[in-house]
């Protein structure tokens, strides 16, 4: 008998323990209702539910998606439902106005409404939108709903341009409110020298060769027409000045008789103040100072950014850049249809000046100052309503209709009665195309929530636990430890038995 080792307590040490750590597992899977709270509990299975849960989660949001999807589309065809109605109302009325007993009285009436109907249609393709996203300007394209829970598991949508002018319904004469022009941006540089070193063009701009001098000058300049055209000498020179580069304090910093070449002035004057004798800056004797915006560009209004720098030999460099402006038209006087064009120059071989083409490279107005323009007959087009505004050559113009068909006769209103009916024909595909992806994404989303299911009780079975097993197996460790703790309460006492060989 051994008193210093008692291995029967050690044993039974080792299974209360065992029994113990059992037991705490089971309390924590009750308590938290799931088989793996930890890597430990299962490894392999901790990796396979995780990857199922995000399989879950994406499946999930997939089914929020599709439902976002169908609302997109509700709120599209809904648009488009009213736009029907518009379409079937302008063909009653060109049915209507198609009837001689009308006279010409009534059907300026019926026109009046038409252009009012089609003005509805084009206000709804344009302001009909989802979540900031327009819907039926055309700009919807290839518009991707992801309706899965991995990549590439998506679905692409594109909803036609369904305004009046898609449509062909828009009246033939349009009115323009604004033209681009897209070729104002270059920058003009010089060196700045002292006296007759050439090149300095600084004088009123409020720089000279030294590179402490220009920290005041202005960042931005304002192109603009002066309020009358003034001749500005230097003894030698003559500019006759019809535009100006302005400060912010609406001095004039540099003239030009085309908006093209600029000359600077010697300082910055008010233009009440320019006169005959207004300093013109020289660069040499008897030679101006003079820069252009590039080749062929006009610059006649809109911002010009400033921006001066030292070159390597301590002379400054005046860089200014114009950004492309804008022009706007007379919209009362034009009669120019709908569509695209360009300007054309002399290099065109049947323009002097000016000249207008369409998308299709056909000459249809001429003009000689970019400022009123004509038909190929001579008669008023379209003017520029700004004085000294002008279009020049590659400026690109659109023009927009605002009224509809042609109903002011009975021949345009027979006419106008096979063009609403494409028009309709065209809304109802459009609409029985997104009710067919309505029907789709219901089926999607049907689809996606089976899967859903599935994959959720896929998982449960891995990561959830039975909690009816598992309060057996608690019990059977209640019982273990309890028997544990009593037999170690026995083998304790063992070595006791030693006492008696002394007695």
């Amino acid at each position: 008998m051994r008193i210093n080792t008692n291995i029967a307590a050690l044993n039974s040490y080792n299974q209360l323990k065992n029994t113990q750590s059992n037991l705490s597992k089971s309390l924590s899977r009750l308590s938290s209702g799931k088989r793996i709270n930890g890597a430990a509990d299962d490894a392999a299975g901790l990796a396979i539910s995780e990857k199922m849960k995000s399989q879950i989660n994406g499946l999930g949001q997939a089914q929020r998606n599709a439902q976002d999807g169908i609302s997109m589309i509700q709120t599209a065809e809904g648009a488009l439902k009213e736009s029907h109605s518009i379409l079937q109302r302008m063909r009653e009325l060109a049915v209507q106005s198609a009837n001689d007993t009308n006279t010409k009285a009534d059907r300026e009436e019926i026109q009046k409404e038409v252009d009012q109907l089609a003005q509805e249609l084009t206000r709804i393709g344009e302001s009909t939108e989802f979540n900031t996203q327009k819907l039926l300007d055309g700009t919807l394209d290839s518009t991707k709903f992801q309706i899965g829970a991995n990549e590439g598991q998506n679905m692409e949508i594109s909803i036609n341009d369904m305004q009046a002018e898609a449509l062909g319904v828009a009246g033939a004469e349009g009115v323009q409110t604004e033209v681009t022009s897209s070729n104002l941006t270059a920058v003009a540089s010089d060196e700045g020298g002292a006296g007759a070193d050439g090149g300095e063009i600084f004088g009123a701009f409020g720089s000279s060769s030294s590179s402490t001098t220009h920290d005041n000058a202005p960042t931005t300049v304002t192109a603009g027409q002066l309020g009358e055209e003034i001749s500005i000498t230097d003894g030698t020179n003559t500019i006759d000045a019809k535009y100006a580069l302005y400060n912010e304090n609406n001095e004039v910093l540099a003239v030009s008789e085309d908006g093209q070449t600029y000359t600077a002035l010697e300082s910055a004057t008010a233009e009440d103040s320019l006169t005959t004798s207004t300093g013109l800056l020289e660069s040499a004797a008897n030679t101006l100072s003079q820069f252009d915006f590039g080749a062929d560009t006009t610059v006649t209004s809109g911002e010009v950014t400033m921006n001066f720098t030292e070159t390597s030999t301590g002379a400054d460099t005046l860089s200014l850049t114009a950004e492309a402006g804008t022009v706007a038209f007379d919209s009362s006087e034009n009669t120019l249809a709908s569509g695209e064009y360009t300007v054309v120059g002399s290099a065109h071989p049947s323009v002097t000046n000016f000249g207008l083409v369409d998308s299709n490279d056909e000459l249809v107005a001429l003009s000689s100052d970019g400022q009123d323009w004509n038909d190929m007959f001579g008669n008023d087009l379209f003017d520029i309503a700004t004085a000294g505004d002008a279009l020049i050559a590659d400026d690109t113009i659109s023009i927009a209709s605002s009224g509809g068909l042609d109903v002011s006769s009975q021949e345009a209103a027979n006419n106008a009665i096979s063009t609403l009916d494409t028009a309709i024909k065209d809304v109802s595909a459009e609409r029985s195309k997104l009710g067919a992806v309505q029907n789709r994404l219901d089926h999607t989303i049907n689809n996606l929530n089976t899967a859903e299911e599935n994959l959720t009780a896929a998982e449960s079975r891995i990561s959830d636990v039975d909690m009816a097993k598992e309060m057996m197996n608690m019990s059977k460790q209640q019982i273990l430890s309890q028997a544990g703790t009593a037999m170690m309460a026995q083998a304790n006492q063992l070595p006791q038995g030693v006492l008696q060989l002394l007695g």
